[in-house]
């Protein structure tokens, strides 16, 4: 093997998810960026030239401003999307009729495609230009779907049996290259629910120093409404990734029917998501903490976060007038140091845009991805920002 070989000779013991996670708070302070100018950021919509689209949707930026995502065409087929943010080139995914979720630092690329069976399968690409890579789902499954990768190349995403319940099972799959430079993929290798739970799912995975990873998900039983926010410890080893068991991240217990998702993950071992209608974080190796919300939410949950604490999502704050009034009235919004910054206010009013709906996806460079009302209804954005 080539390429990667070394990620996977790093031997070491499967740590214990306590550990990891306690050894995890004792990382570097995040950095704070100085208040953006106004408008804070330049919009731009994501939207390959010369395609007819109804939707579209940016799911992951990289450093280098390289941006996956997908876009829905008129006949309700969807493609994955590859768009290199200083050429401004689109290239479409080979066979990713079912879009494309994840990117790392070497243009690898996650997603999924539906088969000749009716079915939605896991898919890897090696490049924006690659033929696209089938991933196998578990034993005795019959479909998947990847959603992240990261830069040792480890899948993370989900294999089930269709029509089943309980039968979702969160894996990970690891992909190297043969001597031809041909990718080679390992897997899958099952997520392990939290004790009497039946099923699992894999959400994103992050790139920190050393040999054990952590990859963010879900655990529920077989009532959805008990799914709980996890953590998975990963040591990459000469023989292959081992799993840890699933560490639980708790729950809000706003409502009787208390609930928790987790969307992201940073290099800090920080996790964002959702719990009980609220956006939540739990810092690495602390307790769910609800982030700041306005006045009226009705609803909210987080879905990224980059290793400056910055973090981006969306609100659903009830108004008596306006757009729309009553609840639906769903916003993007950014936390940073402490507040919670309703993207609609940070861009031009001359912008061509209506309601920014949601962010999804942010980096270090503070580019943020969603989507807002354009062209069409869901129409994905990418947000700049500004020079102080």
């Amino acid at each position: 093997m080539t390429s990667r070989t070394s990620a996977f000779q790093r031997a070491g013991m499967l740590l214990s998810i306590a550990l990891v996670l306690t050894v995890s708070v004792i990382h570097v302070a995040r950095g704070a960026k100085p208040a953006p100018t106004s408008p804070a950021y330049t919009i731009i919509p994501f939207l390959p030239p010369n395609v007819d689209s109804v939707s579209s949707h940016p799911f992951e930026i990289t450093e280098e401003g390289q941006v996956v995502g997908f876009i829905e065409l008129p006949s309700g087929e969807t493609l994955g999307v590859h768009l290199d943010m200083a050429t401004g080139a689109y290239t479409p995914l080979d066979g990713s009729s079912g879009g494309a979720f994840g990117i790392n630092r070497h243009n690898e690329l996650v997603g999924s495609y539906w088969g000749a069976d009716n079915l939605i399968h896991a898919a890897y690409w090696a490049a924006p230009t690659a033929p696209r890579v089938p991933l196998p789902p578990l034993p005795g499954h019959d479909s998947g779907e990847a959603t992240d990768i990261n830069d040792d190349g480890v899948i993370v995403g989900y294999s089930r049996t269709t029509g089943t319940t309980g039968g979702q099972r969160g894996v990970i799959w690891t992909v190297d290259f043969n001597e031809a430079g041909d990718p080679v993929v390992y897997g899958a290798l099952e997520m392990p629910p939290l004790a009497g739970h039946a099923f699992t799912g894999a959400g994103r995975i992050n790139d920190p120093d050393g040999s054990t990873l952590l990859v963010c998900g879900m655990s529920s039983s077989d009532d959805f409404h008990a799914r709980q926010s996890v953590v998975w410890a990963v040591e990459l080893t000469d023989t292959g990734p081992l799993v840890g068991p699933a560490y639980g991240l708790g729950k809000l217990n706003r409502l009787q029917r208390s609930y928790s998702t987790a969307n992201g993950i940073n290099d800090f071992g920080d996790v964002c998501g959702g719990s009980d209608l609220r956006p939540v974080l739990n810092l690495a190796g602390g307790t769910m903490q609800m982030l700041p919300i306005v006045k009226d939410t009705q609803d909210g949950w987080a879905n990224d976060l980059n290793n400056l604490g910055e973090i981006v999502g969306q609100l659903d704050v009830y108004r008596t007038t306006g757009y729309i009034a009553g609840p639906g009235n769903f916003r993007a919004h950014l936390w940073r140091d402490g507040k919670t910054i309703d993207l609609n206010t940070q861009i031009s009013s001359k912008s061509g845009w209506g309601r920014l709906w949601g962010a999804r996806t942010i980096n270090d460079a503070g580019i943020i991805g969603g989507w807002g009302h354009y062209d069409v209804e869901r129409r994905g954005f990418l947000l700049i920002p500004n020079s102080p």
